[in-house]
This record gives C-alpha cells, structure tokens and sequence, in this order.
C-alpha cells in the first residue's frame, strides 16, 4: 500500500474513507473498494474475497496433501 495511506491509517483514519477523498467517489468500499482502484479495476473487492475463500478452501478439498 503506498506510505500516503499507510500513514493516514496509522492516524486513525478509515480506508474507505482515504480511498473515497482519494478517488472523489462516495462509498468505494461498497462498490469496487480500494483494490478494484489499486488493480484498476481489473479485479474488486468482491472477486478478490471470492478467490481468498477459494485459496483457502485448497486445504479442505485435497486434505489427502495435508496429512502429516
């Protein structure tokens, strides 16, 4: 994440907040969120959750590669 918004979150302050002053849009954090905008817009927030959750399912859907 670039230090400009890493240093306004170490304030206090929220990313969706910082990404809508940022983009001069209201509530990105329910459209696209803020890594629709670092990605522009190739992927969102939504797509990257979904692939997260996928990502993280591997280790239920060949637990015969996690056994000890």
């Amino acid at each position: 994440m670039p230090e400009k918004i890493v240093k306004k979150l170490e304030k206090g302050e929220e990313l969706g907040n910082i990404m809508d002053q940022l983009q001069g849009v209201k509530n990105t954090k329910q459209k696209w969120g803020a890594v629709g905008f670092f990605l522009k817009r190739y992927s969102n927030r939504q797509e990257s959750f979904e692939h997260d959750v996928l990502y993280a399912s591997a280790r239920f859907l060949r637990e015969e590669l996690y056994e000890d």
